[in-house]
């Protein structure tokens, strides 16, 4: 009763962030897994690397999928992270800055 909607909004948002944050964190370790998996049984394959659209070294098809499974662990722990802001709840006088 008479929350504003600057506190009453955000909350179930962040709630629900954090409700399926489990989940999605478990998913992208799978996928980190299947993607280094991948990278073990390619790692034989080689081919041309590219950059901006234009034949370079050769690479090996395995290096490509550790680089996938790297990043998406890296972005998983940046996410990881940045759940932290979501558990702080705005309840009550967040709309007004005393002056």
């Amino acid at each position: 009763m008479a929350q504003s909607t600057n506190d009453v909004i955000p909350r179930p948002v962040r709630l629900g962030c954090l409700w399926r944050l489990d989940e999605l964190l478990a998913v992208l370790k799978d996928l980190q897994t299947s993607l280094q998996a991948k990278a073990v049984e390619f790692d034989d394959v080689v081919k041309s690397g590219r950059t901006h659209l234009q034949d370079a070294v050769p690479v090996r098809l395995g290096q490509e999928f550790g680089a996938y499974a790297k990043a998406v662990e890296r972005e998983a722990e940046r996410i990881r992270r940045s759940a932290e802001g979501l558990r702080r709840l705005g309840i009550g006088g967040t709309a007004v800055v005393p002056v």
